[in-house]
C-alpha cells in the first residue's frame, strides 16, 4: 500500500531517503516523500534526510563524523567543540575543526560579526586570577589587592 504524502506535497515530490547519519528530530525512519532533501554530509557522503526527518537546517549534525551537515548549521554554531567532555560524550570521536570544513563555510564563518567566539580558552587563567586577587587580600605573597 502507497503512503500518502504529507499536506502541501504532491505525488511526484522528491523522495528522501532518510537520514541514516543525521541527529534525528523528526519522526519519518526510512524513504518517505519530502520538500527538498538536503545534500549528503560534506565530509563522509551519508544521507543527512530532509526537514522531516533530520530537523531545521540550523540543526543538521552528521552523527556519523561529529561534523555540522549544512552551512546554516555551521553558522548558527560554529565548529563542534573538542572538549574533554565532549570527546567522551562521543566516545572519543573528534569532530572537525574550523579549518577542516570547507572553505567557503570556514569564510562565510569568518566574515560573520560574532559577539564572542566557540572558542574555550583555559579554564585555569580565571581560577589563577581569583587566587591572586585573595592571595593579595590575606596579605600573602604573590597577590595582588
Amino acid at each position: 500500500m502507497r503512503r500518502k504524502p504529507p499536506a502541501g506535497l504532491a505525488d511526484d515530490a522528491p523522495m528522501c531517503h532518510g537520514a541514516s547519519a543525521a541527529w534525528k528530530h523528526g519522526h519519518q525512519d526510512g524513504p518517505h516523500r519530502s520538500g527538498t532533501p538536503y545534500p549528503a554530509c560534506w565530509r563522509c557522503l551519508r544521507s543527512l534526510g530532509c526537514s522531516q526527518c533530520a530537523g531545521p537546517t540550523t540543526e543538521v549534525l552528521c552523527v556519523a563524523c561529529a561534523a555540522w551537515g549544512t552551512l546554516d548549521a555551521y553558522l548558527t554554531h560554529g565548529p563542534v567543540l573538542n572538549t574533554p567532555t565532549m570527546l567522551a560524550r562521543r566516545r572519543g570521536k573528534r569532530a572537525p575543526q574550523h579549518s577542516e570544513y570547507p572553505f567557503a563555510w570556514a569564510a562565510a564563518y569568518r566574515s560573520q560579526d560574532r559577539p564572542e567566539s566557540n572558542h574555550v580558552g583555559d579554564p585555569a587563567t580565571p581560577l589563577q586570577g581569583l587566587a591572586a586577587t585573595v592571595a593579595g587580600q590575606l596579605g600573602l605573597p604573590g597577590g595582588h589587592a
